[in-house]
């Protein structure tokens, strides 16, 4: 009887570890998220994270200078991801400086406005 507990017992420690590996596999299916340092304000240049960030910027310099307009691109981004890995909200502008969209502190998301032009502080 003994015996046949221990095959059991490994048989469910199998399983527990398959399933384990199912759960550790799924969340690593957006790992190019993690490529955005810890305060900072990252955009990929596509959506779902693809790739590594196409611009990165450190929240503590853009929270020093409030007033500046950080410029992510010479042109705007199509649909793409960001993510904001600081405790600060920032804000997404148009080329004419319009506001366009807002990354609260510690989100991560996919934009489809292709006019974001600008982050500043918000």
């Amino acid at each position: 009887m003994l015996h046949g507990l221990r095959r059991v017992g490994a048989s469910v420690a199998a399983i527990t570890m398959l399933g384990l590996g199912v759960i550790a596999t799924a969340g690593t299916a957006n790992a190019s998220e993690s490529a955005c340092p810890n305060n900072s304000i990252c955009i990929w240049t596509s959506t779902n994270f693809s790739g590594n960030p196409a611009w990165v910027e450190d929240a503590s310099t853009m929270h020093d200078h409030p007033n500046t307009y950080y410029q992510t691109s010479g042109t705007p981004f199509g649909g793409y991801s960001t993510d904001n890995t600081s405790l600060g909200r920032f804000c997404l502008y148009d080329i004419n400086k319009d506001l366009s969209d807002i990354l609260n502190a510690r989100t991560a998301g996919n934009i489809s406005n292709p006019a974001d032009t600008f982050v500043k502080q918000c």
